[in-house]
């Protein structure tokens, strides 16, 4: 089976706990809304969050300023914040992600996120996963964007740049995770840390068991 299978992970709430602890998230929106001596009241804090990045023009226009001055200063913010706090361990790895080793060598292992470039980056290098992941796809820095993120099948096209597997699952814990993989024609499972949902897998050491113990379910 080897490489022929391509076993793609979402970032956050998959494999890195970024929602436990949303510090690092609020005071990115601060310094945001600070840089352009606007209210950061609670309310006008949220707006900046992650939840509201497809709608960025709507927010951006209900803030009075133009999307393509606000988003610049916004994602700079975020990507700073979110690596700072990854550097300082403020947000890390569940734990559950050294259990992937168990299926180093019979799949490519890789992430799909819509986290910025740099912090799928250190998700792999900086928290020491360079010999887990084959390689991670995560979302430009520019306006547009915001338009190419999952479910758009966007970043799968710059992903099938970088591996040569012909079978591919993806592996997310949303909905629009699983609109994505239809979108793309990959095979989804929804790792449920919540056990919000009827499924199989409440975490990575759960879909490992699975993986190892039915090594023959994807031929």
């Amino acid at each position: 089976m080897g490489t022929n299978l391509s076993l793609v992970f979402d970032l956050d709430g998959v494999l890195l706990d970024s929602e436990s602890d949303n510090s690092w998230l609020t005071r990115a929106a601060e310094k945001t809304l600070q840089h352009f001596n606007l209210d950061t009241s609670q309310q006008y804090i949220e707006q900046m969050y992650s939840k509201n990045v497809f709608r960025f023009k709507e927010v951006s226009k209900q803030i009075g300023l133009d999307p393509s001055v606000l988003w610049p200063v916004r994602n700079r913010f975020y990507s700073e914040e979110k690596l700072k706090a990854m550097k300082h361990q403020i947000i890390k790895p569940f734990p559950d992600v050294t259990q992937l080793y168990k299926l180093n060598g019979q799949y490519e292992l890789a992430i799909i996120s819509n986290s910025p470039q740099c912090v799928v980056d250190f998700f792999i290098e900086g928290f020491g996963f360079s010999d887990l992941f084959s390689f991670g796809i995560g979302r430009g820095d520019g306006l547009r964007d915001i338009e190419q993120m999952k479910p758009h099948p966007h970043l799968f096209t710059r992903f099938l740049e970088k591996t040569s597997a012909k079978t591919f699952v993806y592996v997310g814990d949303r909905e629009s995770d699983k609109v994505f993989a239809e979108n793309t024609g990959m095979k989804f499972f929804r790792i449920d840390r919540m056990k919000k949902h009827n499924t199989s897998f409440y975490s990575l050491a759960d879909l490992t068991e699975y993986l190892v113990s039915n090594k023959q379910v994807f031929q």
